[in-house]
């Protein structure tokens, strides 16, 4: 009957046998807290668990098909609804999801994961909220056919998203690779909400053509100049423009008002 299993401080490099046992057929929740091992137990032959939290594995640095199954032929994760990584310092590979793996899976969010380079290519089917903040090494996301809402802050090295048919809400925190975020706004037709926060960004450079539906934008940028754009979204109805002292001084935007 156990529901929920909290593992902290764990010191050992092996996690005990029953750590992940199908047989706790009604265990929903699992958190990892602080634990020194080099690498996850396989949990996802649990066929209840729909709250997955790992924080600060200090000494992990792959995450690989071991922790989806012990064999090829099991999926992984069957029932899991939110998966959150946090404060994984030297974590820096997640391999091996095969396609198939977390098909209920709706919010993913990494945090604070200094020296992870990418995340598995497979999609995540469901996946409808993603978060993936202070990843400075990060180069590729997944594409995920479901993703509603993406939130994207201090990843200085990703520099394209893949296609998102239904995203509708996308916020970007900076500072962006050579402090250009619309590198970002590609092959986003279903977009309706943008927010964009960067101190560095001195221009921003929309195309309305790539985002015929967007409806609501917000900036803010200390040091923002120029908006180039705006004058082409026929289907904006709110501009949110906050600390961005500089922009009225060199851009006409009085046109909305």
């Amino acid at each position: 009957s156990l529901r929920k299993q909290i593992i902290q401080r764990y010191e050992s490099s092996q996690y005990p046998s029953w750590v992940g046992e199908p047989s706790f057929s009604n265990l929903t929740t699992i958190k990892l807290l602080f634990c020194k091992s080099e690498r996850l137990p396989t949990l996802g032959e649990l066929p209840s668990l729909q709250f997955l939290h790992v924080r600060e594995m200090m000494f992990l640095q792959h995450i690989r098909q071991e922790f989806c199954s012990h064999g090829h032929g099991f999926k992984g994760f069957p029932a899991l609804k939110k998966l959150k990584f946090v404060q994984m310092p030297e974590w820096s590979e997640w391999s091996g999801v095969d396609d198939g793996a977390f098909p209920r899976l709706h919010r993913l969010s990494i945090r604070c994961a200094d020296n992870i380079l990418s995340l598995p290519v497979a999609p995540f089917l469901s996946l409808v909220s993603f978060q993936v903040t202070d990843c400075p090494n990060i180069t590729a996301i997944p594409a995920s056919p479901s993703l509603r809402q993406l939130h994207i802050c201090r990843c200085v090295n990703l520099d394209q998203l893949p296609s998102f048919p239904s995203l509708t809400t996308l916020r970007l925190g900076g500072p962006f690779k050579d402090n250009k975020p619309c590198r970002l706004l590609n092959n986003l037709s279903s977009l309706e909400c943008l927010t964009i926060t960067c101190n560095l960004m001195t221009c921003i450079s929309l195309e309305p053509q790539g985002l015929p539906l967007l409806r609501k934008i917000k900036f803010s940028s200390d040091n923002l100049q120029y908006c180039h754009g705006l004058s082409g979204f026929t289907s904006l109805k709110e501009l949110n423009i906050t600390e961005c002292p500089k922009l009225l001084q060199h851009s006409c935007i009085f046109w909305m008002m």
